[in-house]
């Protein structure tokens, strides 16, 4: 029987490492900009600078997106948490395709419509070490 090496971490830390190697990567763009939504949850535009007024309330912005087609992540210059919106969405870029092929949401214990990122996310990010997140947040550009 051949012998399996098995992973000395956690199951975090794992998944931590996966973030780290996505950002190491270099393949994905960051980038400080703000991302708005329609009412079907599309990305509709991406621009430097808010929008006015006037046109807040017709569109939902988000903290941060993929753009997996550009290779770009787009982080929100006024998201509270920069460093954990970074973490999330490299977890969109590792785990997107478990939202069609495998999740099925009461099986996990989901009601239909929850996210399961932002489920582990939240299983994940608390239990990240102070270093772990200042790894993340050192792939953030500089700026806001």
């Amino acid at each position: 029987m051949k012998k399996i090496q098995v992973c000395s971490g956690s199951l975090v830390e794992w998944i931590y490492w996966m973030a780290v190697d996505v950002l190491r990567s270099f393949k994905w763009d960051i980038e400080y900009r703000y991302v708005y939504i329609d009412r079907k949850e599309r990305v509709i535009d991406v621009r430097k600078r808010p929008v006015s007024e006037k046109l807040a309330d017709r569109y939902k912005r988000l903290d941060a997106c993929v753009e997996p087609e550009e290779e770009k992540i787009f982080i929100s210059p006024d998201a509270e948490d920069k460093a954990l919106c970074l973490f999330h969405e490299c977890l969109e870029i590792l785990f997107d395709d478990w939202r069609g092929e495998y999740f099925v949401p009461k099986r996990w214990g989901l009601k239909k419509g929850e996210d399961p990122i932002l489920n582990l996310e939240a299983a994940t990010w608390e239990k990240l070490s102070r270093a772990q997140k200042n790894t993340i947040k050192w792939y953030l550009p500089k700026g806001p």
